[in-house]
């Protein structure tokens, strides 16, 4: 089959068939100009991912993620999800992924700071990087993603503040940073999203008070709160608490 040999093949999906075996070696040299989303997932592929490969998800996959991704420069969709790759980090080249809508790399055994080159991606609306062993602090620029609604940085090693001067990313739907060991106050900022449904933020070193306007959020259907340390403000969690069980009725 030379279906990965058309030039100019856009969208390409494959999933849920029974094929087999290594992938081929040559796969993504003619479709680097031009593909978008590949899709293999839930087939019964083995092996490493070839250096001209793009799009991978719900494989069983070994060995470090090629740099070459990094030339994809069109793609919109890159999932690598759940995959047992070699520790590492993720290759520098995806700095030129600036045409993402969604980067989901989650339990893929990524190690290092947080990806800083997200900050540069304009049109990121989901970004999931959780179970990993990501250090460092989460870049400040993620919060000035205008069309983010989804993070996901949960189980990982990240530390500091959660620094958000310059807050543009109105439309998230969903933040978890749970189970890091991230520190200070919640950000006011987050009482603000009215599209909010997911708010994660259990097993960290949270301190301060709750912000009375998380309780007001309209859509919130999920909040973690626990193993923090707002002990320096039990009332004003209380009265944030109430509120939100208030709304809830």
């Amino acid at each position: 089959m030379a279906l990965y040999r058309c030039s100019s093949l856009r969208l390409l999906y494959l999933s849920y068939n029974q094929i087999g075996g290594e992938l081929p070696g040559d796969i993504g040299h003619g479709l680097a100009a031009s593909i978008r989303v590949l899709d293999l997932g839930n087939n019964l592929f083995n092996g490493t991912i070839p250096k001209s490969m793009s799009r991978l998800r719900n494989l069983r996959l070994t060995g470090t993620i090629p740099s070459e991704i990094g030339e994809l420069t069109s793609l919109r969709k890159l999932w690598l999800a759940h995959n047992p790759f070699d520790a590492g980090k993720l290759p520098a080249s995806f700095k030129n992924l600036t045409k993402l809508a969604s980067l989901v790399v989650v339990s893929c055994s990524l190690v290092g700071d947080f990806p800083s080159f997200v900050e540069s991606m304009p049109d990121l609306q989901t970004l999931g990087l959780a179970n990993n062993s990501l250090s460092g602090t989460i870049p400040p620029g993620v919060w000035r993603l205008k069309k983010l609604k989804w993070l996901s940085v949960n189980r990982n090693n990240l530390t500091g503040h959660l620094v958000v001067n310059g807050f543009a990313a109105m439309s998230l739907t969903r933040i978890d940073v749970a189970e890091n060991n991230l520190i200070g106050v919640i950000p006011e900022v987050f009482g603000h999203l009215k599209n909010l449904s997911v708010l994660g933020l259990d097993d960290n070193k949270f301190s301060g008070a709750i912000p009375m306007s998380i309780g007001r959020l309209p859509l919130l259907e999920v909040l973690h709160l626990s193993n923090n340390r707002y002990r320096h403000a039990p009332a004003r969690a209380w009265e944030a608490l109430a509120i939100l069980i208030r709304c809830s009725r």
